[in-house]
């Protein structure tokens, strides 16, 4: 339209409109490799394919109900030997399919957390590594109770 504008040095466009139309239906178009005015019903799922290409499914790390542990957010001087995840576990709640996928946890006493988790920030947590967390048993007294990891 602007050559036109500037090689009649004036924009009444109406005397050229249905030209301008009709070419623009008649040239292939880079997003989906047709005119528009040659596409059929026969080649309307060839061009939702090209134009809105669904990727393979989105692969989860985690499954429902797997127990989880958070990881902390790290600061700079943090000592090195100190856990990176949280003691608390927690269970996947629900999955969405986003880009990377994300999760939402819930306590174990059924409450959800507020937020949603990546997979990075999350870290699968075994149930028999509960019974080694914490104190065992007492195993000495003297004057009051010495609590002693018993593995």
């Amino acid at each position: 339209m602007y050559r036109v504008f500037t090689y009649r040095n004036s924009y009444k466009y109406l005397d050229i409109l249905q030209h301008l139309v009709d070419s623009y239906n008649h040239s292939v178009h880079r997003s989906h490799g047709f005119a528009p005015a040659n596409v059929t019903e026969a080649d309307e799922p060839l061009i939702y394919k090209s134009l809105y290409n669904i990727s393979s499914p989105i692969k989860f790390r985690f499954l429902m109900n797997d127990v989880v542990r958070i990881s902390k957010a790290r600061k700079v001087f943090k000592k090195g030997y100190l856990p990176g995840w949280t003691e608390e576990t927690f269970t996947i709640y629900k999955r969405y399919p986003t880009n990377p996928p994300t999760y939402v946890l819930q306590d174990l006493s059924g409450k959800e957390i507020a937020g949603r988790f990546y997979a990075e920030e999350l870290q699968k947590n075994k149930q028999d590594w509960q019974r080694f967390l914490g104190n065992q048993k007492i195993i000495r007294t003297k004057g009051r109770a010495l609590l002693v990891n018993c593995w």
